[in-house]
């Protein structure tokens, strides 16, 4: 069974006790060593990573496309990053904020009346907030699977998106709306059909123009090797070995609707700028977002904030999700205060790749940081 892109529910508690609890025992190491040496560990065919400040961005890359294949990954090459992309569409959608066609508090009902006709009553105040922090009751959908449940959407993507959000708002809720934070791919969908209906553009459009193209991302929508097999290929543990899976596999094909949920695979260095985007805002630099809204897309309801979890040490606030998918593990994380970021990515998904990802990522951002 895949998972589609969930973010490990105990994440912020491993997080924390990472923070405290191990110490950066690297630092005379080369970037590019360390690397390699965490993929060895990880035992990944390839994986890569980027240490971030709000000036700089450099990349590393270590391993191989898929096993079997005879070239080597490089900065260019592209990963899939799962979940990582909410926090993208949680910033397009503070776009909307800031130019007031949409509100935090902007309920489903306000933007998509005929979903909102249908709805159970528990959900008919759900709002943008509740969406963006898994606070709105709607199912979690985790996995391919379980997105299979969802009963045949028709007509156009955007359609097919409005149909989605009048199916889930139907659902019994999995916990009372506002009142506890379970993760939820279906918040996320219905999120995009609110950002859809609101600017009239497609919810790819829209992040292409107003995200990776100011930027200067390529992004794409689907697996890496989709259109290129010579792109890093994810692969899946079978009876205790690591076998490539091909991006054409009918069986790990992610419906179109449900893209917004973290459908996308981008280069380690373009990874990076997405990243250094909210650094810069964190650190009181105007961007794409104003400071002070980049401020809002961090602060947490508990340990969750717009696409990505929190936690404080001291008066140290650190910003990490992690993407995950069964084929490819991404994390990125962010220590405003100190002005540095990293970003990890591979296209495996084991076991102790959670772990080995935070350590490299805290032994590149200390290695920056040093005196």
């Amino acid at each position: 069974m895949f998972s589609f892109n969930n973010l490990r529910p105990d994440a912020p508690y491993w997080l924390l006790w990472i923070l405290l609890g191990l110490t950066t025992t690297a630092l005379a190491a080369e970037p590019q060593r360390l690397v390699s040496r965490a993929r060895e560990l990880a035992q990944s065919p390839a994986l890569a990573a980027a240490v971030v400040t709000s000036r700089s961005i450099d990349v590393y890359a270590s391993g191989v496309p898929r096993l079997g294949w005879p070239g080597r990954v490089d900065e260019d090459d592209a990963f899939h990053v799962g979940s990582d992309a909410k926090a993208m569409l949680a910033t397009v959608i503070a776009q909307e904020v800031e130019a007031g066609r949409l509100r935090w508090d902007t309920t489903i009902g306000e933007v998509l009346p005929e979903a909102a006709v249908t709805a159970r009553p528990e959900y008919r105040q759900i709002t943008i907030t509740d969406l963006l922090l898994h606070r709105s009751g709607l199912p979690q959908l985790l996995t391919l699977e379980d997105l299979a449940i969802v009963p045949p959407l028709l007509g156009t993507v955007t359609e097919q998106r409005r149909q989605f959000s009048t199916w889930a708002l139907q659902q019994p809720p999995t916990a009372p709306p506002g009142t506890a934070a379970l993760y939820s791919n279906a918040g996320y969908i219905v999120a995009a059909a609110v950002l859809e209906r609101t600017t009239g553009q497609r919810y790819e459009s829209l992040m292409q123009r107003r995200l990776f193209a100011p930027l200067e991302i390529r992004a794409r929508f689907a697996w890496p090797a989709a259109q290129d097999v010579r792109q890093p290929w994810g692969h899946a543990g079978v009876d205790g070995q690591l076998v490539p899976v091909d991006p054409r596999d009918p069986a790990i094909q992610v419906p179109e609707w449900a893209v917004p949920a973290g459908h996308l695979s981008l280069s380690t260095g373009d990874f990076a700028k997405f990243v250094q985007l909210h650094l810069r805002g964190l650190r009181g630099i105007p961007t794409l977002l104003q400071p002070s809204t980049l401020t809002q897309l961090h602060t947490p309801v508990g340990n969750y904030a717009y696409g990505w979890a929190v936690v404080e040490l001291g008066d140290r606030q650190i910003s990490f999700h992690e993407g995950a998918t069964g084929l490819f593990y991404a994390l990125m994380i962010i220590d405003a205060a100190r002005d540095v970021a990293a970003v990890v990515v591979a296209n495996s998904d084991g076991e102790s790749l959670p772990a080995t990802a935070m350590q490299l990522a805290l032994d590149l951002m200390a290695r920056r940081t040093r005196p």
